[in-house]
């Protein structure tokens, strides 16, 4: 624990939210090791890599990314994105993935094609993965 809390302040976590950030990252990873879906991401796959940073253009703008988790499975490249974020006070389930996919579709576009150009033999496919929710959105 100490050392992910390091690397939890390293990435800006305040201190007064590092024992919430320390315990929500080990109940994702927890829940990810656990799930069915969850190891099939982090199996070994072919061309696979984790936090993979890419620049390239996209729409004519020079684009920055670090894909979470990408791998290429019967032909198909797949680019995945954790979010550990949780359905509001009141929200469904559903209307919560739903938000939630609107809100990344764009991000998760750019990733596709920065991908796209890179494997240009290859479909390419985008998912949004909730660990704390074991719930898969391809988009």
């Amino acid at each position: 624990k100490w050392i992910l809390g390091r690397q939890l302040s390293a990435f800006g976590v305040p201190a007064s939210e590092l024992e919430s950030a320390l315990d929500r990252t080990t109940q994702a990873v927890q829940r990810t090791v656990e799930s069915k879906r969850g190891r099939w991401i982090l199996e070994r796959h072919e061309d696979a890599a984790c936090e993979l940073a890419l620049t390239g253009l996209v729409g004519g703008q020079l684009t920055h990314a670090i894909i979470d988790r990408t791998f290429v499975i019967d032909g198909i490249r797949w680019v995945i994105d954790y979010k550990t974020s949780s359905p509001k006070a009141g929200e469904s389930e559903k209307a919560f993935i739903q938000r939630e996919s609107e809100h990344y579709r764009g991000q998760m576009k750019s990733y596709s094609e920065l991908l796209q150009a890179m494997d240009q033999e290859r479909e390419v496919k985008a998912a949004l993965y909730f660990p704390l929710l074991d719930k898969w959105q391809e988009l």
